[in-house]
This record gives C-alpha cells, structure tokens and sequence, in this order.
C-alpha cells in the first residue's frame, strides 16, 4: 500500500506505516469499506456534473444508493443532495 498523497508530501503524519494506521483506526472506530459495484458506475456516470473528481463522485453515487450520509468538507459535493456531515 502507498502512502498516500497527503503523507508522501509530508502534509500528514500518523506515526505509523498508513496500512497498519488505517487497519487499526477501522477497527477501532467500526469502519467498513464499501466495495465498488457496477451500480455504483452507472450512477456516476449520469450524475450532475457539480463536482470534478471521479472518486468523490463515485462516493457521491454510494451516499445517494446507500442512502447515507457522507463526511467530507468539501461544499460541492452539497449540489448532488446527499447529507453531507462537517
């Protein structure tokens, strides 16, 4: 597992290898990770375009099938109608 974009640039910090500091932070704070379905294409595929990056979309698109909220600070996801925690 790479280190990251925020932590190859020496932005962030955690103290440990990130695949070992993101197993354990999952497991204590009870995260699982979604996996990506064709579904989950598809939608983004038709979604508004209000935001520029295929990922968050493509988490955009997860929030809305799921019905869940999504935690980001990022404002522009907020045109797709998803509830957005931060």
């Amino acid at each position: 597992m790479g280190d990251g974009n925020k932590i190859g640039t020496g932005k962030l910090s955690v103290g440990q290898d990130l695949a070992t500091f993101l197993l354990d932070q999952m497991t204590r704070n009870r995260i699982e990770l979604l996996p990506i379905s064709v579904g989950d294409a598809g939608r983004v595929a038709v979604l508004p375009f209000h935001h520029k990056d295929p990922f968050d979309r493509l988490i955009v698109a997860q929030s809305l099938a799921g019905q869940m909220p999504l935690v980001s600070r990022d404002e522009a996801l907020d045109g797709y109608g998803i509830t957005r925690l931060w």
